[in-house]
């Protein structure tokens, strides 16, 4: 595929997404999901799960960083600059122009609800992102990480353990794991 139209398919994908996202890294998934594996089929699933996980440890928003990530695999780094160009051209237009109104609107009980209401359909999408991705793990055979998402989340919720310890135990589970597999692979 010709480069220049990569980078305008990479350019137009972005600022998209990234105009009609609303809620953080984790509903921005399965946008990138239906765009670049459904739709263009640039990337396989797993890629695209392992390119959000990289996204995911990295320092920064999650939308920027997965973004950036698509980008650079894409088009090097030319396509990363593309792709973080059009991840925050959007919330500068919109913070620029909500900042100008914001006097006129900032007391208006309408706003407030239509707040709140997106509150509540960013929780239900990031919900179905959760029960995609275990559904997908089940599919794939892979039950070990379901077991350990879901001991991380009784950890974290009803234990009220430290996330950054939650994050390293279950990595150094993950690599253990990983080391066992490959060793009994080898045998």
């Amino acid at each position: 595929m010709d480069n220049k139209k990569v980078l305008s398919q990479l350019f137009t994908s972005t600022l998209y997404i990234n105009t009609v996202v609303f809620g953080g890294g984790y509903v921005v998934l399965p946008l990138l999901r239906r765009r670049y594996v459904e739709r263009l089929g640039w990337l396989s699933e797993t890629e695209l799960t392992d390119m959000f996980a990289i996204a995911q440890s990295s320092p920064g928003a999650i939308v920027a960083n997965s973004t950036m990530i698509i980008g650079y695999h894409m088009a090097g780094i030319t396509g990363a600059v593309i792709c973080m160009i059009a991840t925050f051209l959007p919330s500068l237009v919109i913070i620029t122009a909500v900042s100008y109104a914001y006097f006129l609107i900032r007391d208006n009980i309408y706003v407030a609800y239509f707040l709140r209401g997106l509150n509540a359909g960013v929780a239900g999408v990031i919900l179905s992102v959760v029960t995609d991705m275990i559904k997908d793990r089940m599919l794939d055979g892979r039950v070990f990480s379901v077991i350990v998402m879901t001991a991380s989340f009784v950890a974290v919720y009803f234990f009220n353990i430290n996330v950054v310890a939650v994050v390293l135990t279950s990595a150094g589970v993950g690599i253990a794991v990983s080391h066992f597999r490959r060793g009994s692979e080898d045998a």
